[in-house]
């Protein structure tokens, strides 16, 4: 089965190159979203069709990335509020799946894009 009758999103080509530098490491977590390092930084590479998919206040709240890159620290959550079925697993080394912490994460440091992202699933924001 390809990856688009699977999640609904095309596979991409893998960056070589990022807001940070070059890319060094690289992996695929779902179809169209990578996990990108550079020397200094990292985050996620989203495709444009991924990134035309998020609701905008979640692509809005980009700062520290470009067009479909959002950085490490705290945007890679934005990524995964919009796309939660690519952040569910809880790998063993985790304390929580990536979903969750992602959540705590636009929670803390976006609290207007917590608001509204909660208004949108129907629930009032805490």
């Amino acid at each position: 089965m390809d990856a688009r009758k699977q999640t609904g999103f095309a596979s991409c080509q893998r960056p070589y190159c990022s807001p940070w530098g070059r890319v060094q490491e690289y992996s695929e977590i779902a179809p169209g979203i990578w996990s990108v390092s550079t020397a200094g930084h990292g985050g996620l590479a989203i495709s444009a069709e991924r990134d035309a998919a998020m609701p905008p206040y979640l692509r809005d709240g980009r700062k520290y990335g470009g067009p479909g890159y959002y950085e490490e620290d705290i945007e890679w959550a934005l990524v995964a509020l919009a796309f939660p079925e690519a952040f569910a697993e809880k790998k063993p080394w985790q304390p929580m799946a990536p979903f969750e912490a992602a959540k705590l994460t636009v929670r803390q440091w976006f609290p207007e894009i917590w608001a509204q992202y909660q208004q949108a699933q129907g629930k009032e924001a805490a």
